[in-house]
């Protein structure tokens, strides 16, 4: 059985503010519909303002929060991340990762 430690570090995957956003974003935004916390919420668009300015975080916002409830509507399993502080990334933040760098392509 391996380890979660063993996984990739999810430093190798926010080196860039793109992906930094995404796998944060995902996972608060995931973490508020499991705990039901607004706070959660909050916290990905403090997150996203800091970094883009408040005009330009809804758009994003908007399509990631659409994203991640697409996602909980159509996999026919709950969809597994780490809470939002961890150092490592699960095979489910790489998959939703791989298929938003896809979309990007055209691919």
């Amino acid at each position: 059985m391996t380890s979660i430690y063993e996984g990739l570090a999810a430093a190798d995957y926010t080196s860039r503010t793109p992906e930094k956003l995404l796998l944060e974003g995902v996972r608060n935004w995931m973490g508020g519909y499991e705990t039901g916390c607004p706070h959660c919420w909050e916290k990905t668009f403090d997150s996203f303002a800091m970094e883009l300015g408040s005009a330009r975080a809804a758009r994003p916002l908007f399509m990631l929060a659409q994203m991640v409830r697409a996602l909980r509507q159509s996999c026919s399993r709950p969809v597994q991340c780490y809470p939002a502080s961890c150092r490592r990334i699960c095979l489910d933040e790489c998959c939703i990762m791989g298929m938003v760098a896809a979309a990007q392509m055209n691919d």
